[in-house]
């Protein structure tokens, strides 16, 4: 039994795949993040298990697999360094206080103490349950794999790049146990775009400034766990040229299931047309973020990162003073790297037709007749 890794490519079927991989002989957890994942997870194994979710399989949201798999059935064992023993009484999604050194006084606790990970009413925090598993003893942590394995053959994660922090350190340490195996699925250059827990010095972690695709890819292998970069790398989305475009402008490999040229990567030249782009309700635009001037004046509008996990008949993206190089020759294109170059392949690759790009100063000039 070992741990697996899938690097995908955006709309490459990372869902279907998880999908197809379902054993009704075995044992299975499917683990994601939000309630609307999981109901698309079910419809997936639906799909290709003649209408049914099989009896021994399980979809759960991160949230509650960690509570009701790694927190409450090995509690009475969770001990932290200044010898509290824990016991809760469910979740809570509110915000724990944070370290704050102008502001001492502001509620936090320190990790040694049972407050750091409960509320006054003994809720646990949701945002510290990964972070309690990761402070015990490697014995505790072992008995919680040992727990898992007596019901569970294998764990299924989607959108594996989204653990960051104590998250990840929580997946390395499932995939690294002999009890079960543990297959996650995600698309690399879509990490730091939304995350489970993204607060604290180390957030960003594995995704660091230091960190790129090659790195990030033995940093796993060193974990012990295999990966593999060529199943999930041709996209059902995104048309062939747009998929030719990313890959010549970003250096990202992304291939297209589709080999017709109909639509394409479009650059809006002059202002007449970027108006008529703004004005057609039938493309969606996609905007850096609220604070873009206009963003209150767009119809059918939505964040890059916000866009991630879907998809658009046609878009425009709005491009940023920085990503305007996109609109220029590939001589003038520079290095961008980490969450600048995630959220811009998010946004370049939501649409299953054309593709607009929008620079940013002619946007502004557009944007005042609206």
């Amino acid at each position: 039994m070992a741990g697996f890794v899938k690097l995908a490519v955006a709309g490459a079927g990372k869902t279907t795949w998880l999908g197809k991989q379902i054993d009704s002989r075995s044992r299975n957890i499917l683990i994601t993040f939000t309630n609307q994942n999981v109901a698309n997870l079910k419809e997936k194994i639906k799909n290709v298990n003649y209408g049914k979710i099989p009896q021994n399989t399980k979809v759960l949201t991160y949230t509650k697999f960690l509570y009701y798999w790694v927190i409450k059935p090995c509690e009475e064992l969770y001990v932290l360094n200044s010898g509290e023993k824990m016991f809760g009484n469910g979740m809570t999604i509110k915000e724990p206080a944070e370290f704050d050194r102008y502001n001492l006084s502001n509620g936090y606790v320190k990790d040694s103490h049972k407050g750091h990970y409960l509320d006054k009413n003994g809720q646990y925090y949701v945002t510290r349950l990964s972070k309690l598993f990761i402070k015990q003893k490697a014995s505790v942590k072992k008995t919680v794999k040992k727990y898992i394995g007596k019901f569970i053959d294998n764990i299924y994660i989607d959108e594996f790049q989204d653990f960051v922090s104590n998250d990840y350190k929580l997946l390395m340490e499932l995939a690294k146990s002999n009890e079960y195996n543990t297959y996650m699925v995600g698309d690399y250059y879509q990490s730091l775009v939304t995350s489970t827990n993204s607060r604290g010095s180390n957030a960003l972690r594995p995704y660091s400034k230091s960190t790129n695709y090659r790195t990030f890819i033995e940093k796993l292998r060193n974990e012990g766990i295999e990966v593999d970069t060529t199943t999930l790398l041709n996209s059902w989305r995104c048309p062939y040229l747009t998929c030719k475009f990313i890959r010549e402008r970003l250096g990202i490999n992304i291939y297209s299931e589709h080999h017709d040229t109909k639509h394409n990567v479009k650059i809006i030249r002059s202002e007449d047309e970027a108006i008529k782009i703004l004005k057609n309700n039938g493309i969606v635009k996609l905007v850096y973020n609220s604070k873009v001037k206009g963003f209150d004046r767009i119809i059918n509008k939505n964040k890059w990162g916000y866009s991630k996990g879907s998809t658009y008949n046609e878009t425009c993206v709005i491009l940023t003073k920085t990503t305007g190089f996109l609109t220029t020759e590939i001589s003038d294109s520079p290095h961008i790297k980490g969450k600048a170059l995630h959220t811009l392949y998010v946004a370049l690759t939501r649409s299953s037709g054309n593709t607009y790009l929008l620079n940013n100063s002619l946007y502004l000039d557009a944007i005042e007749y609206l």
